[in-house]
C-alpha cells in the first residue's frame, strides 16, 4: 500500500537543505581519453583498455568528441545526440555514461552561469560522488589534511583522505577554496566569492563528500579536531604514506626508469672524498662463520646499549664492523644480468635494486687508533676517508645524537646515513624515499646483529639534523643528505 501524501512530505529533506544535482555538472572524459574514428567504429582508447564502438551514430560520434574537449551537461549531450540522430533511444547514451562513470573515467566541472569553477578527477576505483544535504548557515572548512599545488599548469586540491583531485578553473576556483582556509557557511561563501548561492552550496557539498572540506563548529575547531584516529596522523605523515603506496591516487609509481637515456645513472659507488684515507682491518669470514656466535643467540640478545666501557671502541672493531655490514662485495654491470640497465653492486645486507644509494659518515668521538674527526666510508675499498678534524660541526653532531638518545651518553662513534636520492629516483617514481627508509631499516637491523655478534654497544637513534650533516660534510642537501643516525661504542662485559 502506497503511503499518503501527507506521510510522504513528512519525511522529505528540509528545504533549508541543499542536495546538488549530479546532472547540473559538466562531463568530459579524463585527459588521458583518446578517440580515433574509423568509418565503421570508433575507439575510445582509456588509461586501461580500449573500448570498441561499432556501428556508432553521427550523434553518437559527436558526444565523443566533446567529452574528450571541454565537455557539456549531460541533458546537453543528450540534446547533441538527438540533433544529429533525430528521434532515438537515449538509453545507448545514458548507459554508455553510466559505464564510463563506473571505470572511472569522467570528469565532473562545476559552472557557475558564466564561468568554470572546479573539475573533479578520480584518481582510484573507490571514488564516488554521492548526493549529500549541506545547510546554507552550517559552517565548513578546508580540511587539515587538504593542500594546494601546481601540476600541469593547473593549481589542484589534494588530500590523502580523498580519492580525487580537483582542479581549480582560473581565479574563481582559487578564491573559492581560498575562502574555506576559515569556517564559512555556503551563504558566506557566495558573499565572499561573488557566487550564487545555489553554486556555493553545490561546492561546498561536493568538497564536503571528498572529505576536502568539513564541518566546521563555532569555536572555530572542525570535525577532524575531535576524531582521535586523524588527530593522531601528521599532515605529512598520512600523505606519505598515501602517496607512496598504491591505492589512492594515479601517478606514475614503481621501477619505470623514468631518467633512462635523458639523465645518467648515477655509478653505484661514489667517488672518493679525500685523498687523506685510513685502511681498515679485513676479519676472515671463513673463520667467522665456523666460530661466530649462533644466529639466534645474536638475534634474541639484541637490544639497544648505551652504556659504555673504557677503552673505547677499537680502530680494528670499526673495520670489522664496516666490514661485515655495509662493504661492497662486487660489482654489477649495466646489462649484465636481465633487467639490470643500471651500475648496482652485491653487500652484505639487502637494497631495493641493489641501488645501495645509503653512504656512511662517522663522526668520531673517541676510538682507539683513530683521531676525533669526520670520515666517509668507502665501500669499494674498505677504507675511511678524512673529512675533516674536530671542529664545531662534529659537536653538534654528537651533541644532536646525544639528545636523541635522551642525554643518557654521547656516542663514541656516531654513524650517519646519508642517502644519494637521485640514485633511487633515477629507476623508482613514487616510492623512491620510501624504499629508502626501508633500506634504513634493514641497514639498522644488520649493524645491530652484527654489534651484538662482535660484542660491541649498538644504539639506532630516530632523528637527526640533515642540514647539519650537508655542512659537515659539504653535501648538496637535495642531491645527499642524512636518513638515519646509528651509534656505536664499546662494551662492558
Amino acid at each position: 500500500m502506497l503511503p499518503a501524501p501527507a506521510m510522504v512530505a513528512s519525511v522529505a529533506p528540509s528545504p533549508r537543505a541543499n542536495i546538488y544535482d549530479p546532472s547540473q555538472l559538466i562531463l568530459s572524459f579524463h585527459r588521458e581519453v583518446k578517440i580515433a574514428e574509423e568509418a565503421e567504429e570508433v575507439k575510445v582508447h582509456l588509461p586501461a583498455a580500449t573500448q570498441t564502438l561499432r556501428g556508432a551514430t553521427p550523434g553518437m560520434r559527436a558526444v565523443l568528441r566533446s567529452l574528450v574537449a571541454d565537455g557539456a551537461r549531460q541533458d546537453e549531450l543528450a540534446d547533441l545526440l538527438l540533433s544529429l540522430d533525430g528521434q532515438v533511444s537515449l538509453a545507448g547514451l545514458y548507459y554508455r555514461i553510466e559505464q564510463w562513470k563506473a571505470w572511472k573515467v569522467l570528469r565532473y566541472t562545476l559552472a557557475d552561469r558564466e564561468r568554470r569553477l572546479l573539475t573533479i578527477e578520480p584518481m582510484s576505483p573507490k571514488f564516488q560522488l554521492k548526493a549529500g544535504p549541506i545547510e546554507p548557515d552550517a559552517g565548513y572548512a578546508l580540511s587539515r589534511f587538504a593542500f594546494c599545488r601546481r601540476l600541469r599548469n593547473q593549481i589542484v586540491l589534494e588530500s590523502p583522505l580523498c580519492h580525487a583531485r580537483v582542479l581549480l578553473e582560473g581565479d574563481a576556483g582559487a578564491a573559492l577554496i581560498g575562502a574555506l582556509a576559515l569556517p564559512r557557511s555556503a551563504r558566506e561563501l557566495s558573499s565572499h566569492a561573488g557566487l550564487p548561492e545555489d553554486i556555493a552550496l553545490t561546492a561546498v557539498s561536493l568538497l564536503a563528500q571528498l572529505s576536502l572540506a568539513v564541518p566546521a563548529n563555532e569555536d572555530g575547531t572542525t570535525q577532524e579536531d575531535h576524531d582521535d584516529t586523524l588527530q593522531q596522523w601528521n599532515f605529512h605523515d598520512l600523505l606519505f604514506h598515501s602517496r607512496s603506496r598504491v591505492g589512492r591516487h594515479d601517478y606514475p609509481f614503481g621501477a619505470n626508469y623514468r631518467f633512462f637515456g635523458k639523465i645518467p645513472s648515477q655509478p653505484a659507488v661514489k667517488p672518493q672524498m679525500s685523498g687523506d684515507v685510513v685502511g681498515l682491518y679485513r676479519p676472515d669470514l671463513d673463520a667467522l662463520m665456523q666460530h661466530d656466535l649462533p644466529f639466534t643467540h645474536v638475534l634474541e640478545t639484541r637490544r639497544s646499549v648505551r652504556d659504555y666501557a673504557d677503552p673505547p671502541i677499537s680502530l680494528q672493531q670499526i673495520g670489522e664492523f664496516l666490514y661485515r655490514t655495509a662493504r661492497v662485495r662486487y660489482l654489477i654491470e649495466p646489462f649484465s644480468s636481465p633487467g639490470m640497465i643500471y651500475q648496482a653492486s652485491s653487500r652484505p645486507y639487502p637494497g631495493g635494486g641493489a641501488g645501495y644509494e645509503l653512504e656512511l659518515y662517522l663522526t668520531v668521538n673517541t676510538c682507539d687508533g683513530l683521531p676525533s674527526g669526520i670520515y666517509h666510508y668507502d665501500p669499494l675499498e674498505h677504507q675511511l676517508c678524512r673529512l675533516a678534524p674536530r671542529n664545531a660541526h662534529v659537536e653538534a653532531l654528537l651533541d644532536g645524537a646525544s639528545i636523541s638518545a635522551a642525554r643518557l651518553c654521547v656516542p663514541q662513534v656516531l654513524i650517519t646515513f646519508a642517502a644519494r636520492f637521485q640514485r633511487m629516483g633515477w629507476k623508482y617514481d613514487g616510492m623512491a624515499y620510501a624504499a629508502t627508509l626501508k633500506n634504513v631499516g634493514v641497514m639498522y637491523q644488520t649493524m645491530y646483529l652484527v654489534a651484538t655478534a662482535m660484542a660491541i654497544a649498538p644504539c639506532g637513534l630516530g632523528s637527526g639534523n640533515s642540514d647539519l650533516l650537508a655542512q659537515a660534510a659539504g653535501l648538496d642537501y637535495l642531491k645527499e643528505s642524512s636518513v638515519g643516525e646509528f651509534m656505536l661504542g664499546s662494551r662492558a662485559s
